[in-house]
């Protein structure tokens, strides 16, 4: 079964949704980082993921990931590094960057992500193969 679009816009815009950076990342020493780990440390998507997204109309990066840490992560980097603090971290540079280019590094948090995860509806099977479909759409 297919999501039949009956509207005037293209589905995509329709079913185009975003995460503000602030929900999702943190650096080494904010408050929140525990939350952003909850949501980085596997890739299951759960309701209350989605619902850190909301529609939009545009979005400033599209990330793309790998969930699971390197095989030799520990390793290398050792047992106490965190990789979904990492990410997390990661995410929020890169959020700050793009907010110094544009010259407001306090809205850093308002930078908008899509990410698979929160993006696309985990419990819904006809809207996430539909979102799945319109990936390279977005």
């Amino acid at each position: 079964m297919e999501v039949e679009n009956r509207g005037a816009q293209p589905l995509e815009d329709v079913l185009l949704r975003a995460t503000p950076a602030k929900r999702v990342a943190a650096a080494w020493s904010d408050t929140h980082l525990p939350e952003c780990r909850k949501f980085w440390s596997n890739s299951k998507g759960r309701a209350e993921d989605y619902d850190l997204s909301a529609d939009t109309r545009q979005v400033d990066v599209f990330i793309s990931h790998c969930w699971s840490p390197p095989e030799n992560w520990k390793t290398v980097m050792g047992p106490d590094i965190n990789y979904a603090d990492v990410k997390s971290a990661a995410v929020a540079v890169m959020a700050k960057d793009i907010s110094i280019a544009r010259n407001d590094l306090q809205s850093w948090g308002n930078v908008l992500l899509w990410i698979d995860k929160a993006c696309i509806p985990q419990d819904n099977d006809m809207l996430k193969l539909a979102c799945i479909n319109l990936i390279e759409n977005f």
